[in-house]
């Protein structure tokens, strides 16, 4: 802690000799637990109670003993996440990824195996012979494993003349096969 002055007052010490020392160490841990606490001198229901919780990257995965776990934040390839760690230097899980700060409008979970699901939703443009269209995910994979679609038809109801033809990382590609009506069209891919 900066500012903080361990070891005193020392056993000799008259009171009037470390008072400063003494205020200064009082006035450090307030403004030190108020980093993610509400601090000593809030005089609300809120008192000592957390604001948040930061969590520096680690450069390793904790260790952990029987009936314990770990929260903890690591950086992978770029990617700082949360993990969970459990007891007895068990599974580690990642909890969430932060590679949503990075995209404008992102719809995406990652599950506790690390499976990602990412929603995107787009236009269905209109129909012309062999209307192909492409889809881009909101956010990228490193491997895609499938892709589930539904869309809003709003006239020619009936079976959907729209086929999924491809997927990739980052896109699925579609085709249309006749001239139904559709406005939207929404995407759930699944990867990590």
């Amino acid at each position: 802690m900066s500012g903080y002055t361990p070891n005193i007052p020392a056993a000799s010490d008259r009171p009037s000799q470390s008072q400063a020392q003494i205020l200064s160490n009082f006035q450090t841990l307030n403004s030190t637990y108020g980093v993610d606490h509400y601090d000593f001198t809030t005089a609300t229901t809120n008192q000592g109670k957390h604001q948040k919780v930061t969590f520096p990257a680690q450069a390793a995965d904790p260790t952990t003993i029987a009936n314990e776990l770990a929260l903890y934040a690591k950086n992978v390839g770029g990617d700082l996440g949360l993990y969970v760690r459990e007891a007895s230097n068990g599974q580690i899980s990642q909890l969430f990824s932060s590679i949503s700060s990075t995209i404008a409008a992102p719809n995406f979970v990652v599950l506790l195996d690390g499976l990602k699901l990412v929603g995107t939703t787009d236009t269905v443009p209109a129909f012309s012979p062999g209307g192909n269209f492409t889809v881009t995910y909101t956010a990228p994979f490193t491997t895609c494993f499938g892709v589930l679609f539904s869309v809003v038809q709003t006239a020619g109801i009936g079976a959907v003349d729209i086929v999924l033809t491809n997927f990739a990382d980052a896109s699925a590609s579609f085709r249309r096969t006749a001239g139904g009506t559709y406005t939207t069209i929404f995407v759930v891919a699944f990867g990590v």
